[in-house]
């Protein structure tokens, strides 16, 4: 009731005396508007660690709003349940791609086929993540170290970039979006590797939101919270 009353107020329909009845019509009139506002209709997106968490659900409200949708992620099996967790859902403009976010030619290949399946490509959803070592930075294995910023940083780039050439390709224009966290904002115990390569992808999504600006090419970046979710 209070967000219902929140939205009447907001939207200025609390100062036309309207009746209880006319008011409801009218704020679901206006809630429909906002839905088609809303409408992914006709869009391609690709979903980078799309298996499940965060991808998963990302990929999900995306097609619930009309878009098609490339999932990948490193293991087949997994994309696979997907498919098949989305497909029961009603879901059926779903393509899968086994590849790791950080190589090159995988990402060259989960985008073709974007192309070859829906002819398009419009959103890029930036999510595959890993963080093996919940170790101090005076500690941490440097091996592992390395495989969080490959996964975590190069992937992002190598995504991007891969995305960027596509929409070029296709006459500009498009949206990037790079999940974040909040642990690259604020220094956290046991999320040092894992915070500082967040902290890169902030950096790089500002960076990249400056280049593309004049060609139409959104880039935000989103900073969740603790997720119940595996990396």
């Amino acid at each position: 009731v209070t967000d219902r009353a929140s939205f009447a107020h907001d939207s200025g329909m609390l100062s036309r005396n309207l009746d209880p009845g006319e008011l409801i019509f009218r704020m679901k009139e206006d809630l429909s508007m906002s839905e088609s506002v809303f409408s992914l209709e006709g869009k391609v997106a690709l979903v980078t660690g799309g298996s499940r968490g965060i991808g998963l659900s990302a990929s999900r409200r995306l097609l619930d709003r009309g878009a098609s949708v490339v999932l990948t992620a490193r293991k087949l099996e997994g994309l696979e349940a997907a498919r098949l967790e989305l497909a029961e859902a009603g879901f059926d403009r779903v393509a899968v791609h086994a590849a790791h976010s950080s190589s090159e030619s995988g990402m060259r290949e989960a985008f073709s086929v974007a192309l070859e399946r829906f002819s398009g490509m419009d959103i890029v959803v930036n999510n595959a993540a890993t963080n093996p070592s919940m170790d101090s930075l005076a500690e941490i294995d440097l091996a592992l170290f390395d495989k969080i910023l490959d996964t975590n940083l190069r992937g992002y780039l190598v995504v991007a970039r891969e995305g960027i050439r596509r929409m070029r390709e296709l006459g500009g224009g498009g949206v990037i979006i790079n999940i974040s966290t909040i642990a690259a904002c604020k220094a956290m115990r046991c999320l040092g590797a894992y915070g500082i390569s967040k902290a890169a992808v902030n950096s790089l999504t500002r960076t990249l939101a400056s280049e593309l600006a004049a060609e139409k090419i959104r880039v935000n970046g989103v900073a969740p919270g603790l997720v119940r979710t595996r990396l």
